[in-house]
């Protein structure tokens, strides 16, 4: 794997968590304002950008979004988007962590499912040769098809 590459899925990773903090945080100012009224959009509009958590929030996402189009310039958009997906994780730990807020077993056991299935893409990955790879389609399909299937088992299992 090249070193562009590398700094790619290190710049999507990074991205993930800013992403995952900016909308913690904007979920945070959305709480601290009056509610939100559909016939005053323009005080509500203020009221939000009022908001210095708010604010924060937006200012991150833009970053992260700026991260994000930098990473997709260095590593294959399926290795950049496995990494923002693993994020996921990231934005538990944060709310749990910022904001006290509960992350409930059956949420933990959904994360790491997802976890898995990246790892499982991680492993299967043929040989990268920078931002623009060839996967093999039936490959694809098959690993898609079988991580549906047991999305479904599980759905029904509960």
């Amino acid at each position: 794997m090249s070193s562009s590459v590398e700094v790619g899925i290190a710049l999507a990773l990074v991205a993930a968590v800013m992403a995952n903090l900016a909308s913690l945080l904007k979920h945070h100012g959305c709480q601290q304002v009056p509610l939100v009224r559909i016939h005053e959009p323009l005080r509500s509009a203020r009221r939000l950008a009022g908001s210095r958590w708010f604010a924060a929030g937006w200012g991150i996402a833009a970053a992260a979004w700026l991260m994000h189009v930098a990473a997709l310039s260095m590593a294959p958009i399926s290795l950049v988007q496995a990494a923002l997906a693993g994020g996921a994780v990231s934005l538990a730990v944060l709310s749990q962590r910022l904001f006290g807020n509960a992350v409930e077993p059956r949420q933990w056991l959904a994360l790491l499912l997802g976890g898995s299935g990246l790892a499982l893409l991680a492993l299967t990955l043929p040989s990268i040769g920078g931002s623009h790879s060839q996967f093999a389609l039936p490959a694809i399909v098959g690993f898609e098809g079988a991580l549906g299937l047991l999305a479904l088992t599980l759905s029904f299992g509960y």
